[in-house]
């Protein structure tokens, strides 16, 4: 087909500008599927004015679909559907060749069109794009990556009492060597130093969650990029020192009557992965989910996360809470599935439930009495930790993971008729109403050691008070029915072994106070 053109050059123009309105309003950009308009060149413009009169028919878009893998591996075979979506049954699809990562199909301009690409055995198939209108003139590039999937898991042996033995590694995990503190060394990362790499980086997050630069991993003072001083320390600085988690945020608990499992993908296997530790109060999975690296302080009315400063105390749960939020939107105190998906990390690469023993005792020694301000460990890398009891503990660049002070910990209740309630995605409140009741409740002494807990998709419940420091889950729990008891983690400064990573007291309500009870913030990225 040809054209002749009459048009006056400003007419021309303006059809020009037309063909791009028309193209800017259906460049829709997804997260994991890359959509791009590049103009052929050369436009005809009888053809410009043919677009800008809305007409179809003859003149077809062309569409490339790139196909590949994450780890370069072959996509022969793999087939491409391109779906019109104006009429009802009509799709065309072809399969990749030996040596093709890529196929051109021709489209009618102003139908509108979808492209999904087949499952791939030991990958995550991509997302199909979102819905696209075909515009005359453009070539249309859309690229569909599929992700190796990699899964680390390990399964808890119920009838086992030893911390180490009872765990046993599953799936990519089968073989690796843990990781441990080599006290009075160094830190010793075994088989994890790329996980660990992987799923975790030292921030400093700005208030509006938007990250202004990553910290040097081995030295929280220093800025990766160049090494000059970080604003860890810095009060007036207009944000907080985090640590951002991702990658693996896919995760599937389960149990069976012999073993617990937990199992960590970097790509949603089945619909019984979930990442709930992303998940916003819209529902929304986001890319990373932010710890505050350090105890909360206080200053300039929030709760903040910055080293060298005096713990905030003394506060109730809303305070606490008000504080925090007055960062800015998305800003909380911790919560529940994150703590869980922390936990579950440090039992994965230390193939342990004695987090004690594998990474430091933390400040807990019965004779101390009282804790210390925050950076103690601001230059001790990313682990860190002693056997003295007096010092502090730090763990994927966290300090005062356990010990030192108890944490408010929003998600996680234990109600007056004595059950668990449990909320694992925002909003959160201070009572659990209308929070999953997990029908657990936790019996023996209150303040000995966890020896048997549910682990599901609710995450970590303690059941039965019968351990001891090295046996079983190797940490304590503190539990009453007379309130909706609030919960806090990790233990305080003179708790003595009681204190680990899975620490737990629902011992009192939110309005409850203490000198050694503080709280630490937390962010994601609101609706």
């Amino acid at each position: 087909m040809s054209y002749t053109s009459e048009h006056t050059g400003a007419e021309i123009d303006e059809a020009i500008g037309n063909v791009a309105d028309k193209a800017d309003k259906t460049n829709v950009l997804e997260k994991d599927n890359t959509t791009e308009f590049t103009p052929t060149g050369d436009y005809n413009p009888a053809t410009k004015k043919y677009v800008d009169d809305n007409a179809s028919g003859d003149l077809s878009e062309s569409v490339i679909v790139n196909v590949s893998t994450e780890d370069s591996a072959s996509v022969d075979g793999q087939i491409i559907t391109l779906t019109d979506l104006s009429v009802s049954g009509d799709s065309d699809t072809y399969t990749l060749g030996t040596g093709e990562t890529s196929h051109t199909f021709q489209v009618v301009v102003g139908h509108t069109y979808k492209v999904s690409v087949n499952d791939k055995t030991g990958y995550g198939t991509p997302s199909e794009t979102s819905e696209f209108e075909a515009v005359a003139g453009y070539i249309r590039n859309i690229s569909l990556q599929y992700i190796q999937i990699i899964r680390y898991g390990f399964k808890r042996d119920k009838n086992n009492s030893d911390p180490d033995t009872r765990i046993e590694y599953l799936y990519d995990a089968v073989g690796m060597t843990p990781a441990y503190m080599d006290f009075g060394v160094e830190f010793n990362e075994g088989d994890w130093g790329t996980f660990i790499d992987e799923v975790q980086r030292q921030v400093m997050l700005k208030y509006d969650g938007t990250v202004d630069y990553e910290l040097d991993p081995t030295d929280d003072t220093k800025k990766l990029s160049d090494g000059t001083t970080s604003d860890v320390s810095n009060t007036a600085y207009q944000g907080n020192a985090m640590v951002a988690f991702r990658k693996f945020k896919w995760v599937y608990r389960y149990e069976d009557t012999s073993y617990e499992y937990v199992i960590f993908s970097n790509t949603q296997y089945d619909a019984n992965y979930k990442a709930l530790a992303h998940t916003n109060e819209n529902g929304d999975i986001q890319d990373e989910f932010y710890w505050g690296k350090y105890m909360g302080s206080y200053s300039d009315s929030k709760l903040r996360s910055l080293a060298d400063e005096s713990v905030m105390v003394s506060q109730t749960a809303n305070t606490e809470v008000s504080r925090a939020q007055n960062n800015g939107s998305g800003h909380y105190i911790i919560y529940n599935s994150a703590w869980n998906y922390i936990c579950d990390l440090l039992t994965l690469v230390s193939k342990s439930d004695d987090s004690q023993s594998k990474f430091g005792s933390g400040r807990s020694k019965t004779t101390n009495s009282s804790g210390i301000n925050t950076g103690s460990l601001k230059t001790s890398g990313l682990f860190y930790g002693y056997t003295d009891e007096t010092s502090d503990v730090k763990i994927f660049g966290i300090e005062c993971f356990w010990g030192n002070y108890w944490q408010r910990m929003a998600g996680l209740i234990l109600a007056e008729d004595g059950k668990f309630k449990v909320q694992n995605t925002p909003p959160y409140n201070f009572d659990g109403s209308g929070y999953e009741d997990s029908g657990i409740s936790p019996s023996g002494s209150s303040g000995s050691y966890v020896d048997t807990a549910s682990v599901t998709e609710l995450g970590y419940l303690p059941k039965t008070l019968g351990g001891s420091s090295s046996t079983y889950y190797c940490d304590g729990m503190w539990y009453d029915f007379d309130d909706p008891n609030y919960a806090r983690v990790g233990g305080g400064w003179d708790h003595g072994l009681l204190v680990g990573s899975r620490s737990l007291t629902v011992g009192g309500p939110a309005s409850h106070t203490n000198a050694n009870i503080g709280s630490r913030l937390s962010y994601i990225t609101p609706a």
